[in-house]
């Protein structure tokens, strides 16, 4: 479904004439395993679209808004919406449970929720999407030294690594603080992303990070990790070019 879904979010960005398409196509394949994939025939993510706010459900964060139309596309296709808002950094919405104007608040709101959780005594777990424009704020080391040093279990972060700003060693610093990291090889690999969900989810007192090395603009092969594109619109051409280049990926 890959192909289709970035050709949704490409759409999308062009009717509203906002968003991010470098940093959603670099998402796309993350959100979809979360959303839609499935493990030894189990569903990643534990949900119910016709009933958002059912007590048994998963939580999702989205910490980086620049990401929101990725997660819009999947929440159609999810069952959460009619249609799709065209709608930049909505905070509110079924099927996701917090979003943020600015990079860098979601692991703070994960640690409040694990905590929650853990008095509770409950088994949901917190997935959080970040980027690295994520992991440049202070507010997010904060609560990945909370986490870990709480052992919150429940919290499993999900990092589109693309390596476009100066954070590295990152998987040293995120094992210093307590967490257990695994690295994938590629972060658009539909298998290597549910298996090492899976292996995740056996952690024990420990969160977890999900460490996806990722490429901005993925499946355009003339916006691929090409930081121009960042944040840019595309042009007219530009736009037929890249719906034709998804489209035969599609019939191939």
């Amino acid at each position: 479904m890959t192909t289709t879904f970035r050709l949704d979010i490409l759409e999308m960005i062009n009717r509203s004439k906002t968003g991010d398409v470098g940093l959603a196509f670099s998402y796309a394949d993350l959100v979809e395993a979360l959303y839609f994939g499935d493990s030894h025939g189990q569903s990643v993510l534990k949900y119910d679209a016709a009933k958002p706010q059912w007590e048994g459900r998963d939580y999702v964060v989205l910490s980086n808004p620049e990401a929101w139309p990725v997660f819009e596309v999947a929440l159609k296709k999810a069952g959460f919406l009619d249609e799709i808002l065209s709608s930049k950094k909505c905070l509110k919405i079924p099927g996701l449970e917090m979003a943020f104007k600015s990079p860098g608040q979601g692991l703070s709101v994960a640690y409040g929720v694990a905590q929650s959780l853990q008095i509770s005594k409950k088994k949901n777990r917190i997935y959080v999407l970040l980027d690295d424009e994520d992991l440049k704020n202070g507010q997010a080391w904060e609560a990945i030294m909370g986490i870990a040093y709480d052992r919150l279990s429940s919290v499993m972060a999900i990092c589109s690594h693309s390596g476009t700003s100066k954070l590295e060693p990152l998987q040293d610093k995120f094992e210093a603080f307590g967490w257990k990291v695994f690295k994938l090889m590629n972060g658009h690999d539909q298998n290597e992303i549910l298996n090492t969900i899976a292996k995740a989810k056996q952690v024990e007192r420990q969160p977890v990070l999900l460490l996806a090395p990722t490429v901005l603009g993925k499946g355009i092969p003339f916006m691929e990790g090409k930081q121009q594109y960042k944040g840019a619109l595309f042009s007219e051409a530009e736009m037929e070019e890249a719906v034709e280049i998804l489209k035969a990926q599609n019939d191939a």
